[in-house]
């Protein structure tokens, strides 16, 4: 009878021990869930960070030594995507004291009238020498006339599939977007001789392809670093898509280097999972320069 009871007893005192069990691991789901939603709803989108890298330059002359280009990408001004974001992306790009910003694309999600705002809060950005833009597939996707004009209002020059030589010496050479628009290479590089040191932009990094043969860097944007980053499956979803293996950082072709920068702003869902908004700087440098720079020994490069 005694032994009867002790088998009931440790029955009950094993079920109690599941149901709490149970209760623990559904409260640390929900606590996970909420965590997530937190910051990848609440805080990720609404915080840019400044990256910066070191960037040994192929073709870049001494007399361009620490010249700084600063890149910001994907706006998406929307809705979903207020001012708050691109003011604080501003503020961290004047915070740089660049010579020069590039903007690559994609300044609205649906609706053109976002333009203005967008353009409005980029009109803000301080630079030595101004601010340069290309449009992207959703600027096409909604209306590209209108976007153009709120960018040129606002100051900005725009180099759709065309080259500008600074003062100094340095090559802007833009080449427009390559899933909505009309990219031209050969119309973009046709003042560019062999040897000048160039900063490239466009939208889309599987653009990399047009500049088969150039020397110099390549700033692009689109992809949005995958917003939700899981490690493993972002790379191979992305992988699946047009973008090809282009999520965000630093790639190489031949001569060129390429960099993916993570956006600003966000498309369906809008959300931001280790990955936060970028405002990147690079600073410049000659290859021939002896102390080692950050990308210059190949750290961080990531090959198709």
């Amino acid at each position: 009878m005694k032994d009867s009871k002790g088998k009931v007893a440790r029955k009950r005192a094993a079920s109690n021990r599941s149901r709490k069990f149970r209760r623990a691991v559904k409260w640390l789901c929900l606590f996970a869930v909420l965590a997530f939603i937190i910051d990848a709803v609440l805080y990720e989108p609404y915080h840019p960070v400044l990256t910066t890298y070191d960037v040994a330059m192929p073709g870049l002359p001494e007399s361009l030594d620490g010249f700084r280009v600063v890149q910001l990408s994907d706006f998406h001004r929307s809705l979903a995507v207020p001012g708050g974001p691109i003011d604080r992306a501003v503020q961290l790009a004047n915070g740089a004291h660049a010579d020069v910003a590039l903007l690559t694309g994609d300044f609205v999600s649906r609706n053109a009238a976002n333009a203005t705002s967008c353009c409005n809060s980029l009109s803000k950005l301080r630079t030595i020498r101004g601010a340069y833009a290309v449009l992207g597939n959703h600027d096409y996707w909604t209306n590209a006339p209108k976007v153009s004009r709120a960018i040129t209002n606002s100051g900005i020059k725009l180099l759709t599939n065309r080259g500008l030589r600074l003062p100094n010496g340095l090559w802007l050479v833009g080449v427009d977007d390559e899933w909505s628009g009309a990219p031209d290479e050969v119309a973009a590089f046709r003042d560019v001789k062999p040897g000048d040191p160039c900063v490239m932009l466009c939208h889309e990094p599987i653009s990399i392809k047009r500049f088969a043969g150039r020397t110099g860097l390549l700033v692009t944007g689109h992809t949005h670093g995958g917003q939700v980053n899981l490690p493993i499956f972002t790379k191979r979803l992305v992988a699946l898509t047009h973008h090809g293996s282009y999520v965000w950082g630093w790639y190489r072709q031949g001569g060129v280097l390429m960099y993916v920068n993570r956006g600003i702003g966000t498309v369906f869902p809008p959300m931001r999972f280790r990955c936060r908004p970028e405002v990147t700087l690079f600073i410049l440098h000659p290859t021939t320069r002896s102390r080692p720079c950050s990308i210059a020994a190949g750290l961080d490069l990531r090959y198709p």
